[in-house]
């Protein structure tokens, strides 16, 4: 099986060029030099995939409906075939009881592969999404350059836009889709658009209420920002959102941006310092002013950072990961309730090295809530993290669960 690469570069996410980032991220058992809190949690396993037809390694966060069902993709798996990977992956919906429905098999064609966004749903309960690969075979890869799908209340799918790489932009990664008061739909891509980056610094699109897609802003790869991994936040009218790479030039190490209308600026770049760096996830708004999200590397220990950004630009590492029993490298931003606190994952670290489900308070102060031991609760967390009106947490692992598979679960924490 293919397997999923961290790092992410300018170049693609499987290429050689290895960042400086990696080489932090790849340190599982370091010296521990602070030990979180541990408390006792109720973890359950809703789901675990088995590569059949219900899909493998989900990527992509899940989102919840007022119902109480629980959406999200699985990158591979299906009952589709993709050349060189076991399925072309799924959309499906799983209920508090662990029941699960596929939704969408994706075939790897026309119809997109590889979803590894967000889910979101329409005023009229259609679902949309994006696939990494798939579309249009003529893009210049021959995977295709990735798609933005629909999903309706009957289960039929149909393609949005298929990306052609230039200028339109290539492979969604993470991104997930945010709408304005219209209903209009906003997302980026990591590549494409200018070509002043190798495969292009990526682009800000913007699909219409009609499915016409147009482009609010391509990133040039400077001190803008390029390659956004995460999606894009509406807010008032303004786009909010992250870049994993650009910046500041001597680092090139992603920045926070805002978009008002045509017009870029960056609230935030990235040092790798202790202001962390290398965000691979977008940011969400504080309910005080300002913004909050999590960065891959950088930060006191090296290993990512939970930051906030208050209203007047001043960017703040919350906490910093060790790499140690706290956890290393969060993939996904995280999530606040009305406390002030934060959850999220890491892919990495833990007691195991599989990574953790963690809280850090208003205060700065992680609390490990789940070690994940790379058995049967799963291992190696990518998406972010859903709550319900409870307080109960729930997400995904991409490997873990089944012995013989490995193919990722659905888990459920009550704190």
């Amino acid at each position: 099986m293919t397997t999923f690469v961290l790092c992410l570069t300018r170049r693609v996410m499987t290429s050689p060029t290895v960042h400086k980032s990696c080489a932090l991220a790849a340190v599982l058992l370091a010296i521990v030099v602070f030990s979180p809190v541990m408390h006792a949690q109720t973890f359950t396993v809703l789901h675990t995939f088995v590569e059949g037809g219900d899909g493998m390694n989900p990527a992509g966060s899940l989102m919840r409906t007022a119902g109480g069902v629980i959406y999200g993709t699985t990158q591979f798996g299906g009952t589709g075939t993709c050349s060189g990977v076991p399925g072309c992956g799924t959309v499906f919906g799983v209920d508090i009881a662990g029941d699960l429905k596929i939704i969408y098999n994706f075939v790897g064609g026309k119809d997109g592969s590889g979803p590894e966004g967000e889910l979101f749903f329409d005023a009229a309960g259609a679902l949309y999404g994006t696939t990494r690969t798939g579309g249009d075979s003529t893009c210049g890869s021959a995977a295709g350059c990735g798609t933005v799908f629909k999903i309706d209340a009957k289960g039929n799918e149909s393609v949005v836009h298929a990306f052609t790489g230039s200028p339109d932009g290539r492979d969604p990664y993470f991104s997930g889709l945010s709408a304005d008061a219209k209903g209009n739909l906003y997302g980026t891509t990591y590549n494409g658009g200018n070509t002043a980056c190798p495969l292009g610094c990526g682009v800000i699109f913007r699909i219409d209420t009609k499915g016409r897609e147009s482009l609010p802003y391509s990133f040039t790869g400077q001190t803008d920002g390029a390659n956004p991994a995460g999606g894009v936040l509406w807010n008032a009218g303004l786009l909010f959102g992250t870049t994993y790479h650009g910046g500041d030039p001597s680092c090139d190490c992603g920045t926070v941006f805002k978009l008002n209308g045509p017009t870029e600026s960056v609230l935030h770049s990235f040092t790798l310092g202790d202001d962390g760096g290398l965000p691979y996830a977008s940011v969400k708004p504080d309910p005080a002013g300002g913004f909050y999200g999590t960065t891959g590397g950088g930060g006191v220990g090296g290993f990512g950072t939970v930051f906030t950004l208050g209203t007047g630009g001043k960017e703040t590492a919350l906490y910093s990961f060790t790499g140690g029993s706290d956890g290393s490298l969060p993939f996904s931003g995280v999530i606040r309730d009305k406390s002030g606190n934060f959850y999220g994952t890491t892919y990495y670290g833990g007691t195991y090295g599989n990574g953790v489900v963690f809280k850090v308070d208003a205060a700065g102060n992680e609390t490990v809530l789940h070690n994940f031991t790379g058995g049967s609760d799963g291992s190696n967390p990518v998406g972010a993290l859903v709550m319900d009106v409870a307080g109960n947490l729930y997400g995904t692992t991409y490997y873990g669960g089944d012995s013989i598979c490995g193919c990722g679960v659905v888990f459920k924490i009550v704190p």
